[in-house]
């Protein structure tokens, strides 16, 4: 198991809050747009003929939607074992009876303990009644941080 530790730091919120994958996202849909648009070759005539403008603007939407499906299929190859081994730094694999350290969300830096294993890795933790039935204790590998012991 990786190393870890229980003090949390940007790095650790940088992943909590996904913003790899919304930066990741949004660089792609830009490229794409950006490419698209060049490949328009706008001009000025662009702006005074109606029809131009409305078919360089469908390119681009459409080039949008391209970029967006793109990171989504390319992203899992290149983020999806980043965000791996940032669960592993963050104490991954949890276990039920584990106190860890809520990353993201409304719960930040609320300490409690996993009271079960979910789907797909995630887990849930104790945070209360209410929360447990509108499953809003359950959180990933990189929302968590394990706490140390003392």
């Amino acid at each position: 198991m990786a190393a870890y530790s229980a003090t949390p730091t940007k790095a650790h919120y940088f992943f909590a809050q996904k913003w790899p994958i919304r930066v990741w996202t949004a660089g792609a849909m830009l490229i794409s747009a950006l490419a698209a648009a060049g490949a328009c070759d706008p001009g000025m005539g662009t702006l005074t003929d109606w029809i131009t403008l409305r078919s360089m603007a469908w390119a681009v939407v459409i080039a949008l939607l391209l970029g967006w499906f793109s990171s989504i299929l390319i992203g899992w190859l290149v983020l999806g074992p980043i965000y791996s081994r940032r669960a592993l730094k963050n104490g991954a694999p949890f276990q039920v009876g584990d106190r860890v350290r809520i990353l993201a969300g409304p719960y930040r830096d609320r300490i409690c303990r996993v009271y079960a294993l979910w789907q797909g890795y995630t887990v849930r933790v104790d945070l209360g009644e209410w929360e447990q039935r509108k499953l809003r204790d359950i959180f990933s590998p990189t929302q968590l941080l394990r706490e140390l012991e003392t």
